[in-house]
């Protein structure tokens, strides 16, 4: 199974460098390799009382990120391998706030890519997640709860969002995920003013692309 997924990855990356060499000169050009062998932990343990205006809290483990914002023409090579656990704990007490909004996340490897003004983009993405059980987890009391109360708590082994405005684009994504992804939520909500929004997520692997015309 690892033996296949180098495999798939070095494919992926051959496919790459064919494009990048192509006779098209391109503005922008971005190599990224980011490689995680250690443990990545997040826990936040929280207790907030008569808080007068809004809470906000977050715990956030990420083994590998990269994230790029680019005008004009661009080529984009990015690649990550994570091989040891990432996970993200949230325990929280609170009494008598404002709003509320709490984020739970643990991500193997996450890639953000914004392009505009663009006549030819091309991307490839190749991502791995080598490693047990990426997870998140929330442990959450609330009371008394003035505006609006929010929970996300999402556990993801490889994350992909591009949104591009390109007259041109060619996308290359591999995502590979070896583990088991956990997400679990335990929540008690009592008299909240507002609305009351929780999500919890487990994914394996996510990819969202968004192309619109350029130039």
């Amino acid at each position: 199974m690892s033996k296949f997924k180098f495999v798939m990855g070095a494919i992926a990356l051959a496919g790459a460098m064919q494009m990048g060499s192509s006779a098209y000169a391109f503005e922008n050009k971005f190599n990224n390799y980011q490689f995680n062998y250690a443990p990545v932990f997040a826990k936040l343990e929280l207790f907030a009382k008569w808080v007068g205006g809004d809470l906000r809290a977050s715990s956030i483990a990420i083994g590998n990120n990269f994230t790029a914002e680019t005008d004009g023409s661009t080529r984009i090579l990015t690649q990550q391998t994570q091989l040891s656990p990432v996970g993200a704990e949230l325990k929280a007490q609170i009494k008598d706030a404002g709003s509320v909004d709490l984020t739970v996340a643990g991500i193997c490897n996450n890639a953000s890519i914004e392009n505009e003004q663009s006549h030819t983009t091309s991307i490839d993405n190749v991502q791995r997640c080598n490693t047990t059980d990426p997870y998140a987890y929330s442990d959450v009391y609330a009371n008394l709860v003035g505006g609006d109360f929010g929970l996300s708590n999402v556990a993801i082994g490889n994350n992909l969002s591009i949104d591009m405005a390109a007259a041109n684009s060619w996308v290359g994504n591999t995502q590979a995920n070896a583990g088991a992804v956990y997400a679990s939520v335990n929540a008690v909500v009592e008299n909240v003013g507002g609305a009351v929004d929780v999500t919890v997520a487990a994914i394996g692997n996510n990819a969202s692309i968004t192309q619109r015309f350029g130039n």
